[in-house]
């Protein structure tokens, strides 16, 4: 198991927290993954990615 751990300002985890609804943060983000599939760039391509 993975642990994922993202920083956000409070408008940001504001509005995350109405579009996730009634989900759990992980049904959320898969659902999210699954929507956004095919990223134009990589996490190991975006400058400053941590790996």
């Amino acid at each position: 198991m993975k642990t994922i751990n993202v920083s956000f300002e409070d408008k940001e985890f504001e509005e995350l927290t109405n579009k996730r609804g009634g989900l759990t943060w992980h049904d959320f983000i898969i659902k999210l993954a699954e929507k956004t599939e095919g990223f134009a760039l990589t996490v190991e391509e975006k400058t400053g990615a941590k790996k």
